[in-house]
Formats: C-alpha cells, sequence, structure tokens
C-alpha cells in the first residue's frame, strides 16, 4: 500500500508540475498586459506584454508598490480605490497614467478582477 501511495503522489506532483508550467506559459506569452498584486498593492508577477509596454525588467517591478509606477496625480486615487476593489473584487475600465522606464507616463486602462481562497479571503 506504502509504494502505491508513493506512485500515485508522484503522479500527482508530475500533474501540477505539467499544469503550473502551462499556466506560466500562457501568463507569460499572452498579448495583453497581466500582472498580480497582494493585499498591499505591491506586484507579485507581471507578464512579458506587460514588461514590453512599461520597458521594466522583472526585477525593477516585482515586490514593489504599484503607486510608486503612477503619475502623482493618480497615487491617491489608487490609495483610496484599491480597498473598495479588493472588497468588490472587480473593476472596469479604470484610468491611469502610468509611468514608462524612460520617464514619460502613459494613458492606460485597467480591467480586473481577485480571485479568492475558498474562505473568501483574497488570493
Amino acid at each position: 500500500m506504502k509504494i502505491k501511495d508513493q506512485k500515485d503522489n508522484k503522479q500527482l506532483e508530475e500533474k501540477i508540475q505539467k499544469n503550473e508550467k502551462k499556466w506560466r506559459e500562457l501568463f507569460d506569452n499572452a498579448p495583453l498586459s497581466y500582472q498580480s498584486l497582494n493585499t498591499d498593492g505591491c506586484f507579485l508577477d507581471v507578464n512579458n506584454s506587460w514588461l514590453r509596454t512599461l520597458g521594466y525588467t522583472k526585477e525593477e517591478v516585482v515586490g514593489k508598490w504599484f503607486g510608486d509606477f503612477l503619475h502623482p496625480d493618480w497615487k491617491t486615487h489608487f490609495e483610496k480605490n484599491f480597498p473598495a476593489f479588493k472588497k468588490r473584487g472587480y473593476v472596469n475600465d479604470v484610468q491611469f497614467k502610468i509611468l514608462h522606464k524612460n520617464g514619460h507616463y502613459l494613458d492606460i486602462s485597467f480591467e480586473g478582477c481577485i480571485g479568492y481562497n475558498s474562505d473568501g479571503s483574497f488570493k
């Protein structure tokens, strides 16, 4: 019985790794820009389209606060509305001016949704 459990665990682990690789390839190669933020509004991940659009490397973005990339006029908007977004779970057609690495600002429109854990907490 122990050998069967080990074999089942190994097969499950391989399936999880395969699914993770597939998800990662879809995310990284999507034609639209995607980002993931934590509950504090810091970047967890961005895809290649996001990086190409804004000129940064992943290392320059991940772990940084989203507001640090916004035009100063938009930082308070984000600080005020991010908690409501987390509570509501989605946003449509949110406009921001976001800083390109070379110093100019781009007008960006966001659509967003939040994943939740089974206990209802922010994912």
